[in-house]
């Protein structure tokens, strides 16, 4: 299930948890999930023990699993993450349907399929380009490397920095910043 909203080219994130209610164990068990209409394969992870044949990363297609067996009482939670096409439209539904089966006959047969549905949100704008986000035009010298006065301790909300290397003119007060490692 998917709890947020994807905008276009986020990732959907659907854990299915296959479940065997009994009452004996299950053989030869099988998931299948044909990937959602405007979506693309991102990536599966199952627990030790499955088997899976999947799309190439951004193709369509269909994800299938096996699993050798399932004991009665147990589960096992496989982790699907596709991909929203750019040209999904905002406002349309996603749905998704894992289907399982096993080759032991199933006494509630019922209750082998899963579906999920999400609608395709728009993104996020920035409301005043050029003062707030995209758009906008890097004023000061690029690749200019500012070292720390400190070690940054992880988690630390803010890091002081001494004089620039390699920068014409100073950080003026209030410049974006982005750290990262060297």
């Amino acid at each position: 299930s998917k709890v947020v909203t994807p905008t276009r080219r986020e990732l959907i994130t659907y854990t299915i948890v296959v479940t065997n209610d009994g009452p004996a164990t299950a053989i030869g068990v099988s998931l299948t999930d044909v990937l959602p209409a405007n979506t693309t394969f991102g990536s599966i992870s199952t627990p030790g023990g499955w088997s899976c044949t999947t799309p190439a990363v951004g193709d369509p297609g269909t994800a299938s699993c096996a699993l050798a067996s399932l004991p009665s009482g147990q589960l096992s939670a496989v982790t699907l993450r596709v991909r929203v096409d750019a040209g999904a439209t905002v406002g349309s539904t996603i749905t998704n349907t894992a289907l399982v089966s096993s080759t032991i006959t199933d006494p509630v047969s019922g209750n082998n399929s899963a579906t999920a549905t999400t609608t395709v949100a728009a993104a996020t704008t920035c409301p005043t380009p050029g003062k707030d986000g995209a758009g906008g035009t890097l004023a000061n010298v690029i690749n200019t490397y500012y070292p720390g006065a400190a070690t940054a301790v992880a988690g630390a909300t803010s890091l002081v920095l001494v004089a620039s290397r390699g920068a014409a003119a100073p950080r003026a007060g209030g410049a974006l910043v982005l750290v990262g490692p060297m």
